[in-house]
């Protein structure tokens, strides 16, 4: 289990990517044109409202991370049901605050080879915290797939993963977080 320090969190408090500080719809339709411009050859999103959103604007996540909760207030019935309908496989894992337990690393990279060989979309559910396993999910995907997260009421993240990304993000885990 890899346990993030005070001063780890204070660096992921601020955007790992490219920040859209728009309202939704203008920040989707910004994401859109992102996608078009670059293709990726794998999208995933972290955390419910986005990846609703995301759904909801037909830009399909390959895997997408969600603790049905948002802003630490349970999703309503509707909204997990909506989820659920926009996904192939489920898959259900424990990640604890500020952590990211080999478990969740191992099931983020295994729904991530589901989709690249089966082409099953899957919609993995933390009983815990999402939020970190953006790294995860970035370390797992192909370069130039996007990584979409929210910093809520402040922007949406696109994260285009590149060999660098993935260098830093490795650096950050196992070197800078100790």
């Amino acid at each position: 289990m890899i346990a993030f320090s005070d001063k780890a969190k204070l660096v992921l408090r601020k955007p790992l990517g490219i920040a859209i500080f728009k309202d939704e719809p203008e920040a989707v339709s910004d994401l859109k044109i992102l996608a078009k411009c670059f293709s990726p050859p794998m999208i995933a999103s972290v955390g419910d409202i986005v990846t609703l959103n995301v759904c909801r604007a037909c830009i399909n996540p390959s895997v997408a991370i969600v603790d049905f909760k948002s802003k630490r207030k349970n999703l309503s019935v509707k909204n997990r049901r909506e989820l659920l309908s926009f996904f192939n496989e489920c898959i259900y894992v424990r990640n604890p605050r500020s952590t990211i337990t080999f478990e969740a690393w191992n099931k983020v990279h295994d729904a991530v080879r589901l989709y690249i060989t089966k082409r099953r979309r899957t919609l993995i559910i933390v009983d815990g915290e999402e939020d970190l396993l953006t790294l995860a999910v970035s370390m797992a995907i192909p370069e130039k797939g996007f990584v979409i997260y929210g910093q809520p009421d402040e922007a949406l993240i696109v994260v285009i993963v590149s060999k660098y990304i993935k260098k830093a993000f490795l650096n950050f885990l196992f070197k800078d977080n100790f």
